[in-house]
């Protein structure tokens, strides 16, 4: 707040009431609110920010993105892993009965082929999962590299 020119600067983290003062040095104060006779019913709700203003740094600004995103591909692991346990189970029922040789009725479609697109999508969510962890290790790597370790991070 003290760059040539500069004609008010206010924080907001005054935190109650209805005044932000001025950190210019000028006396800008700001006054939010309606009535400001009316303290209580008109003063503003304060919040508190996790913004990094004051704090921020290109370095911070990189942590926080890629904290951000390595959250983001745990969610996906996660959300990944579960659908193809799903799909696990009907593979495996579909393999059951292949195996059993009950086929009643063969006008539906060739055994063959389903059995093999059913398998083939199976290994694709495989390696969609095998890519995604990937990255989301050379992520975490590089965080880690940078002398930052994600807190409260769930991997999959």
């Amino acid at each position: 707040g003290d760059e040539p020119g500069l004609v008010a600067y206010w924080d907001f983290d005054e935190g109650m009431g209805q005044i932000v003062y001025d950190l210019s040095g000028n006396s800008n104060d700001g006054y939010l609110g309606g009535d400001p006779c009316a303290v209580e019913e008109s003063d503003p709700a304060w919040i508190e920010s996790d913004a990094p203003i004051g704090r921020c740094t290109p370095y911070l600004i990189a942590v926080a993105a890629a904290e951000k995103a390595l959250k983001h591909k745990s969610a996906s692991l996660k959300e990944l892993h579960a659908a193809l346990a799903q799909e696990w189970i009907m593979y495996e029922a579909l393999e059951q009965w292949l195996e059993s040789g009950d086929f009643v009725d063969l006008s539906k479609g060739d055994i063959v082929t389903a059995r093999q697109k059913a398998h083939s999508a199976m290994q694709h969510e495989e390696q969609s999962i095998d890519m995604l962890g990937k990255g989301f290790e050379k992520l975490l790597d590089s965080l880690i590299s940078l002398g930052y370790e994600p807190e409260n991070l769930m991997l999959w």
